[in-house]
């Protein structure tokens, strides 16, 4: 396939920078909600039932196999109270974004994907303590949304976003390498813009733009920030080896354990807290795939 070169590209993507979809006011309300205010849960419910269509997606979920106690809800501040204000405030965060870049081919729903499992596996990180210093709800938004240059990258430039994916990448430092020869920069610069123009909250463009940092970490970032980006980096590693493992949904024990070891190497003492907790987590990523209809 013929792409239309870097020059080409970055000129068309300026473009669209100019012109990017308006987020949900839902969204970026939710994305402001401080999931430690005492108020999170009333917050959360007032937000979610000014849309109708989000509102009735949440009684599904609280509804559904995984979280139905046999009593059937009916009203949304109930299946908000099932669900937990912080997990359904994350649900209601992915259904609005994906909304806004509606995946319409496989490949486009493979973003997703990507994007839901670092966005669980670095909460999941952070929450266990195996990253000490790092806020679980930053780390799941700032997973969700790490890769949002690439999103941008399929509304405008989809040739080229499907070429840089035919050089056949395995690592997220090859994928950076990939996109810097096809389109002359990277969809960490573009994401890191992008959030800038929507007026993202502090410190989400900062972290977009350093997802991929390895230490020393910029000085911007601070130790706080600096333990977010740690979990995403190993969040991010972590969900495109199981991605190209040819098992996914649906991993096996020796898989997990094999991921674990290369992503999160630890002593024999704590690596089998590591795979179970991996294993949750890779269950909940396939759940809540489903749940967005992205499978």
């Amino acid at each position: 396939m013929k792409s239309t070169g870097p020059r080409t590209t970055v000129a068309k993507l300026e473009q669209r920078l100019t012109e990017l979809p308006v987020l949900p006011v839902v969204l970026l309300e939710l994305l402001r909600l401080d999931p430690r205010a005492d108020d999170h849960y009333e917050q959360v419910s007032r937000l979610i039932a000014r849309d109708p269509a989000l509102a009735t997606r949440v009684l599904r979920v609280a509804n559904s196999v995984a979280f139905s106690r046999g009593r059937t809800l009916v009203r949304l501040e109930d299946a908000i109270a099932r669900l937990g204000s912080v997990p359904c405030a994350n649900l209601v965060i992915a259904e609005s974004a994906v909304r806004v870049f509606a995946p319409r081919h496989a490949w486009q729903r493979g973003l997703w994907v990507h994007a839901i499992g670092v966005a669980v596996l670095a909460h999941s990180l952070a929450a266990s303590g195996l990253v000490a210093g790092a806020d679980p709800a930053l780390c799941y938004l700032a997973g969700l949304l790490h890769d949002i240059g690439r999103f941008v990258l399929y509304l405008e430039a989809p040739e080229e976003l499907r070429a840089v994916d035919e050089t056949a990448w395995t690592t997220p430092e090859e994928l950076l390498a990939a996109e810097q020869r096809v389109c002359g920069f990277n969809h960490v610069e573009l994401g890191h813009r992008a959030a800038s123009k929507w007026g993202l909250p502090t410190p989400l463009p900062l972290l977009i733009h350093h997802h991929h940092a390895c230490p020393p970490y910029p000085p911007e970032l601070g130790p706080a920030m600096a333990a977010v980006v740690q979990c995403i980096v190993i969040a991010d590693h972590l969900s495109v080896a199981s991605l190209q493992s040819g098992e996914w949904p649906t991993l096996s024990t020796p898989v997990v354990e094999a991921l674990g070891a290369r992503a999160l190497p630890l002593p024999a003492s704590g690596a089998a807290d590591r795979d179970h907790l991996l294993h949750a987590a890779f269950t909940e990523i396939a759940a809540t795939v489903h749940e967005l209809g992205l499978d």
